[in-house]
């Protein structure tokens, strides 16, 4: 290495003058000096020129600034889940900008990093947001110039926890209202302030819901809700208020009611042709009314004054009118009377003379009256007097008239007039051809009801009834029937064939008959109707070696569109009861009339079908149901019913009419249904159709959503099903439908499940710490997560170390005894349903281990260079590079060295040394941009008169034994051996300075203080004498851990612990409960991270104290394990009475034992 020997020049330009600084006496490889004059934050261009027997070299330049000030007049303020900082710029320096680093105290991965530009202002003004709300941070401001940075201002601020959202709430009763919110979950909530207007608070503990009682019916309230953090309840959230009013005591009304009015009554009555006119008034004047409402017929009227008139009637017509009288909703008991309109005069009048004999004649008005008053008067001088009065009065027809046929006989009932008749006659007529001759005809009978027999079968009679009265005769009313003809003679089959046979008949003798009725099985509900001239029939389509039935009637009937005899009343309301694949099930609502024997129901497929169709069925006049089996799924079905009475034998039944339901059988479900995950919001559904189904739609549901789709004649289907949400599991059921316009049936769900993909973890956080990542991340912007896998493995020691794994539910995990000096890749997956999203890749380097020891090679010790040497083991640790340094008060040299791959063996020779000094030399290992701790030993270079007396090396037999231990400090004592020939010991610690101590020094110990609590260290002691290192001893041990803090929640049943955020390092946590009479009430054990989640004892007993013992526990180390523990008392909640029990919380609630009287803080 060259060293310099001459001087050297710098030059500068402070405030734009150019400045010059001469460097003497400077012989080491690093020089420095130290501009003059120059401001804070000035920006220099600086030259150095070396200077030798009055040569200047060429410059080498530098651009460079000063650092500027530090900030003044730093203050802060707290907001909602950030804070506000002001500061005012350096006086006298030049800056560009200024950094704000803003960390919180409770949490290791929680940081914000801003800038803002200096833009040659003097006071700033910055609000950070989007922090944890209701914690503490350290927020750190430094100035920066072009190439350096300024002092660090550093300001401790709270941030105010968020306020509720949603509030809201509803009236339970009278005097309780039930309070409702939301809480962020990016604030740290310990409990809530509830006040009431006017004066009434309440503290819970975290919750979001509160029942507030005591209240008063009816009255209007309200209500604020602060949140408060644990950390400082000095500095509560925003307040939210809402008005809100309890539920009033309802009071009925009274009932009024009124009593019945007086009922009208009729004065007159004047009656027209066309309308009435009435006087009605009320039988007395007593009492109070509204009006009275009449009713003729179907017209109303209401009535306040006593006249009330009916136009546009009928003439001669009777009414019926209604009368009651109203007040409000009360009314009087109803009067009713019958009346009658003027019926219309005779349309004309003839009289005829003959002799002394009058004649009179006239013509019926067309409707509305019952007979005539003739009056016969005579003119003498100038009057007319009566002579004579005449009724003339027809008498009204028989009511009604039935008609009944039993073979050849015939009987006539009818119902007499109401009065005015003498006897009714009665004519029976025979149709011949086209016409009715009179068979029989008698009367005046007095009774009701005649019988005729004997008559021709298979003949129409008609009955013909008038009411006589003297010589007068009513309207005649007539009814027609047909008797029952005679039953064919004789049938046979006459041709017999393999599909087809013709039976053949002969006509009934002395029958009249319209034709031949045929039913035959096969033909399903046909009845087929054969004029009476044929005397055959062919049957097609016949299966070959079947038996077959058919029945042959003969029928008669004169209306040429009524084939056969009467028809009985047809079902009501045919409907499908339920459908399988291979089944309908229908019902019916019975005929008002009961004059049937059964029903015959019959189905016929619509599709394309190789099966026979089904024959009809039977069903009893007392059953309304029926089931069609064997059928196909997802056919189209016809299914008809029809009524049908048994006529006697050799009659035929009589059907009913026909009601047909269009109908389908449910299809089957779809087959190999498969879900494919696609990405993050979509998955892929599959499946094929069942090819013995029909269906012509096929049904898809997931969640609230629905799809149909047409089937267009394939057999296998796909859909994407996109717009999911990431992270989620759906059933998706598949349905075939098959439907027509008045039916539709859907088949069995055929359902599986399917997960879309989660979406990647954000923001994730990787930092390094000795043998550990700490790694922490948010979760997914959308989706659900179940948990995360962390992949890592190592990439630096050129041969692959595989992939490791860990599952975690938490948002940061801690990776612990990584390799020394290897660099790790992570990858990040979140997973939901078994399925991972995409990774979020990070990487870290773990520190390398410095070298175990650092010995000087005295055999290679000069008077002005030492050499040392050192042994590399990569299976201990990693390493790139070593910087050995030599120091000697201010001097200082640094030395690269390269590891080369295979080498185990280094040593380095430092040369350019002073003789007899001695040297402190340190070596630390580096990979990539991570340094070891420190290794030291003491060399010292031979005098130059020194002649070397021996050269053996001391050895060191001391045994080093821990002998006390704090969070910050550790204590060894160590022997020393008589026989033992050294100076003295040197002990080096990983992290810090060396201690030497003298053979002679008392006590034997020696103590390192300032280190960090948990943490294991490794101390290395060897003797020294003339210059002469022994080989090293080394001991591991850890620091006593700090306890943990805890913070304690109760309900009426449970007690949670929330641990940490742990001060130090740790390797677990043991919590034991005990009851206040010393029973267990559960132990818990978990390893110590860096995100505690509660740990909960469940199963306690409502309002009972119960002690928690919290012990922190180091890693052990040769059977030895450093613990810190605490004990708390702890009372769980009441218990709630109808969840309407006022929440308190007891200041004492959480009391360290060694502390009865004081609250709990989270600073231990």
């Amino acid at each position: 290495m060259y060293v310099h020997k001459g001087s050297y020049l710098a030059k500068y330009t402070p405030r734009g003058e150019q400045a010059e600084v001469n460097i003497t006496g400077c012989t080491k490889s690093s020089c420095t000096f130290t501009p003059k004059n120059v401001p804070s934050g000035q920006p220099l261009l600086i030259s150095v020129y070396s200077l030798s027997q009055g040569i200047y070299s060429v410059a080498a330049s530098v651009n460079s600034s000063t650092a500027p000030g530090s900030v003044s007049s730093f203050h802060g303020s707290s907001k909602e889940a950030g804070l506000v900082v002001s500061w005012t710029a350096p006086i006298n320096s030049e800056q560009v900008s200024y950094t704000i680093n803003a960390t919180n105290l409770y949490s290791l991965f929680d940081s914000k990093i801003d800038s803002e530009p200096a833009n040659n202002i003097t006071s700033f003004t910055k609000e950070i947001m989007g922090l944890i709300g209701g914690s503490l941070y350290e927020v750190k401001i430094q100035a920066e110039s072009t190439f350096a940075k300024g002092e660090i201002s550093t300001s401790n601020i709270y941030t105010l926890p968020e306020r509720v959202n949603n509030l809201s709430g509803v009236a339970i009763n009278t005097t309780a209202y039930n309070l409702t919110w939301d809480l962020s979950s990016r604030s740290r909530i310990a409990y809530l302030n509830i006040t009431v207007s006017p004066e009434s608070m309440v503290q819970i503990s975290k919750s979001t819901f509160y029942v507030i009682t005591d209240l008063k019916p009816g009255n209007l309230y309200n209500v604020s809700i602060v949140t408060i953090s644990d950390i400082n309840p000095a500095f509560p959230s925003p307040l939210v208020q809402k008005d809100f009013r309890t539920k009033a005591i309802i009071r009925y009304p009274f009932i009024h009611f009124t009593s019945e009015p007086v009922k009208p009554k009729i004065n007159s009555v004047i009656a027209n042709e066309t309308s009435l006119t009435i006087r009605i008034t009320r039988e007395s004047s007593e009492g109070e009314w509204d009006y009275i409402m009449t009713h003729l017929n179907t017209l109303s009227v209401q009535v306040k004054m006593d006249e009330v008139k009916f136009d546009n009637l009928e003439p001669g017509r009777l009414y019926r009118l209604e009368a009651y009288t109203a007040i409000g909703v009360a009314r009087s008991d109803n009067i009713t009377v019958n009346l009658f309109t003027k019926p219309k005069p005779p349309k004309s009048l003839d009289v005829w003379v003959n002799g002394t004999r009058f004649r009179a004649k006239w013509e019926s008005p067309d409707f509305g009256f019952d007979g005539f008053n003739v009056t016969l008067t005579k003119l003498v001088g100038t009057e007319f007097l009566i002579e004579q009065h005449q009724n003339v009065i027809e008498p009204k027809p028989p009511k009604s008239l039935d008609v009944w046929v039993n073979g050849t006989r015939f009987r006539a009932k009818w119902e007499s007039p109401d009065f005015g008749f003498d006897g009714f006659n009665v004519t029976l007529t025979k149709l011949v051809g086209t016409e009715f001759l009179i068979e029989q005809h008698q009367g005046p009978i007095k009774e009701n009801e005649i019988g005729f027999p004997n008559l021709t079968a298979g003949a129409t009679y008609r009955v013909t009834v008038v009411t006589v009265k003297g010589d007068q005769a009513s309207t005649a009313i007539s009814k027609e029937n047909t008797t029952v003809p005679l039953p064919i003679m004789r049938v046979r089959v006459s041709v017999r064939g393999v599909s087809s046979s013709t039976i053949t008949w002969d006509a009934p003798l002395g029958s009249s008959l319209t034709g031949y009725a045929l039913t035959f099985a096969p033909l399903n509900l046909t009845l087929v109707s054969l004029p009476k001239e044929t005397t055959q029939y062919k049957l097609d389509d016949l299966q070959p070696g079947t038996n077959y039935t058919v029945t042959l009637f003969t029928y008669s009937r004169r209306a040429p569109d009524n084939v056969l005899l009467y028809n009985p009343d047809s079902v009501a309301a045919l409907q499908k009861v339920q459908a399988t694949t291979d089944s309908i099930t229908v019902n019916w609502t019975a005929p008002t009339s009961v004059n049937i024997d059964f029903y015959q129901l019959g189905i016929l497929v619509e599709d394309v079908t190789t099966k026979p169709n089904e024959p009809p069925l039977v069903v009893p006049k007392n059953v309304t149901n029926a089931t069609f089996s064997n059928l196909e799924p997802g056919f189209f079905y016809t299914i008809a019913i029809r009524t049908v009475k048994s006529g006697p034998a050799g009659q035929a039944p009589q059907f009913g009419p026909a009601v047909r339901l269009k109908t389908v059988t449910k299809p089957l479900p779809v087959m190999d249904l498969e879900v494919n995950t696609l990405n993050t919001t979509a998955v892929g559904v599959r499946w094929s159709l069942n090819k013995t189904s029909k269906q012509n739609w096929v049904q898809v549901q997931y969640g609230d959503k629905l799809q149909r789709l047409p089937v267009r004649n394939l057999s296998d289907f796909s859909i994407v099903l996109s717009g999911l949400l990431p992270g989620s599991s759906y059933n998706i059921s598949v349905q075939a439908i098959r439907f027509n316009d008045t039916d539709e049936e859907s088949s069995n769900e055929t359902v599986a499940r399917g997960n879309t993909a989660p979406m990647p973890v954000q923001n994730l956080n990787i930092t390094a710490d000795r043998s550990r990542i700490l790694l922490s991340w948010s979760p997914p912007a959308l989706g659900s997560v179940g948990s995360y896998n962390v992949y890592y493995w190592p990439v630096l020691r050129g041969y692959s170390m595989g992939k490791s794994t860990r599952s975690t539910s938490s948002t940061n995990i801690r990776l612990s005894d990584l390799f020394p000096g290897e660099k790790y890749l992570v990858n990040v997956t979140a997973v939901s349903n078994s399925l991972e999203s995409t990774h979020v890749t990070g990487e870290a380097v773990i520190d390398p281990d410095p070298p175990r020891s650092l010995l000087p090679d005295k055999s290679k010790t000069t008077t002005s260079s030492v050499t040392v040497y050192w042994f590399y083991n990569i299976d201990d640790t990693f390493n790139q590079w070593w910087t050995v340094q030599t120091r000697d008060g201010s001097f200082l040299v640094t030395h690269v060295v390269e590891q080369i791959d295979g080498q185990t063996d280094y040593e380095l020779e430092i040369d350019q040394l002073t003789p007899g000094h001695t040297y402190n030399i340190s070596i630390k290992s580096h990979v990539v941009n991570r340094v070891s701790s420190e290794i030291f030993t003491n060399v010292t270079t031979i005098q130059q008169s020194h002649l070397r007396i021996f050269s053996v090396e001391p050895v060191i037999n001391s045994v080093l034994t821990e002998s006390s231990s704090t969070n910050s400090s550790i204590t060894i004592t160590y022997t020393v051996a008589a026989e033992d020939v050294f100076d003295h010991f040197i002990f080096n610690i990983s992290g810090g300075q060396p201690v030497i101590k003298a053979k002679s020094d008392v006590p034997s110990s020696v103590g390192f203080t300032n280190l960090m609590a948990g943490t294991k260290y490794t101390v290395t002691a060897y003797t020294v004498i003339n210059f002469e290192s022994s080989s090293p001893i080394i001991v591991e041990i850890y620091t006593d851990p700090n306890p943990v803090p805890v913070h304690l929640s109760s309900t009426s049943k449970t007690v949670s612990l929330l641990l940490g955020p742990q001060v130090g390092e740790a390797a677990q946590y043991t919590i034991v409960c005990t009851s206040a009479s010393n029973r267990s009430c559960g132990e818990k054990t978990v390893a110590a991270q860096v995100i505690m989640q509660p740990i909960v004892f469940t199963d306690l007993l409502p309002f009972h104290e119960y002690m928690f013992r919290v012990i922190t526990k180091t890693t052990s180390v040769n059977n030895s394990v450093k613990m810190a523990t605490e004990e708390f008392m702890y009372r769980t909640a009441e218990a709630r009475l109808n969840h309407m029990k006022r929440h308190e919380m007891q200041s004492q609630s959480i009391s360290p034992l060694k502390d009865r009287s004081g609250g709990f803080s989270m600073d231990k």
